[in-house]
């Protein structure tokens, strides 16, 4: 047996576990969730990515005092989320959630899950309790690119009466929301922006998990994007090589945690180029900074390693990197 202090200690850990993941920095998409537990409600938020490009919108309140609850906080939060890998539709996730959950936290639970296409814009909500999931129409005065902004929310918090889109974007107003609040709540503002003019309609954004095995369907989309386009194939320039390197390193040697994480790849059709972006929130790492290898050496004498980057440089046209917001952002460029 454990101790009423040691409880409470494991429970404010469990419930700091359960922060939602940092959202990279994204041309078409703002994002903050937040969330706040009190001594007889656990809250939290979440959001990720479906391979299908839809962005997964989760808040949650769930009453009920000590560990036990943040436990079954827990184990919402990754029944949610497999939920909505497996049936891709927020009506089943919800119902999936509450029958799994038992009788009493059930009955006073406060669920919004909201699937949002950043592409399309469209959206899909569903919601049980204290809650709200939809679409709240913002002022563009100070963000002349804010296009749709989306409010999903759980416990007693308001959501904006006369929504104006400050400078600061989303976490200003999560964060004013938050303050005006009491209790329990979670929530996330999501933005979705206007399309920049020179993306058109030749932009593509897909997410993969921190796999390997998860590289071939990347490369596949790759191939995909570049065959509808009529632009040259991946393989013959070398650009899926390229692609492969850059998401294998990234897989093996970005994250230290061991934990799930995602990765962002953006692909971009601009006049006389195209352009990937692949975004992650692994440990800070320029590969521009890395040696360039010696390749007068014979093989054994040859160091291991940055033979791919060698690669990357000598078929792609331009290579540039960034960190922003705790994020890699590594920019790869090829002239058609």
């Amino acid at each position: 047996m454990i101790g009423t202090r040691q409880a409470n200690r494991l429970r404010t850990i469990v419930l700091a576990a359960l922060q939602p993941p940092k959202f990279p920095p994204r041309r078409d998409v703002e994002l903050a969730a937040q969330s706040r537990s009190t001594a007889d409600i656990a809250a939290f938020s979440d959001h990720f990515w479906l391979e299908d490009g839809r962005l997964a919108a989760v808040a949650a309140c769930l009453p009920g005092a000590g560990l036990p609850t943040a436990l079954q906080a827990g184990s919402l939060r990754l029944l949610v989320r497999a939920a909505l890998t497996e049936f891709r539709d927020a009506g089943q996730a919800l119902a999936a959630a509450r029958a799994c959950l038992p009788a009493p936290a059930e009955s006073g639970l406060s669920l919004a899950v909201l699937l949002a296409d950043p592409q399309s814009g469209l959206q899909q909500s569903a919601a049980t309790g204290e809650c709200f999931a939809g679409e709240i129409l913002p002022a563009a005065k100070t963000r002349p690119e804010a296009g749709k902004l989306i409010w999903v929310a759980a416990g007693k918090i308001e959501r904006p009466a006369t929504p104006v889109m400050p400078v600061e974007g989303p976490p200003a107003l999560t964060a004013a929301a938050l303050r005006g609040g009491r209790g329990g709540a979670a929530l996330i503002a999501l933005l979705l922006k206007r399309k920049p003019p020179e993306d058109g309609d030749d932009a593509r954004s897909l997410v993969m998990a921190n796999d390997l095995a998860e590289v071939p369907r990347l490369l596949d989309e790759l191939e995909g994007f570049c065959t509808a386009r009529g632009l040259p194939d991946p393989s013959a320039s070398g650009l899926n090589v390229a692609l492969d390197e850059a998401l294998s390193n990234i897989v093996l040697y970005g994250f230290r945690d061991g934990g799930q994480h995602q990765i962002c790849v953006d692909m971009r059709v601009l006049p006389e180029r195209l352009v990937l972006e692949i975004r992650d929130d692994g440990v800070a790492f320029d590969p521009l900074q890395a040696r360039e290898p010696d390749l007068t050496l014979d093989l054994d004498h040859r160091p291991i390693g940055g033979l791919g980057l060698h690669f990357m440089r000598s078929v792609l046209d331009d290579i540039a990197y960034h960190r922003a917001d705790g994020w890699n952002i590594l920019t790869m460029t090829k002239r058609l």
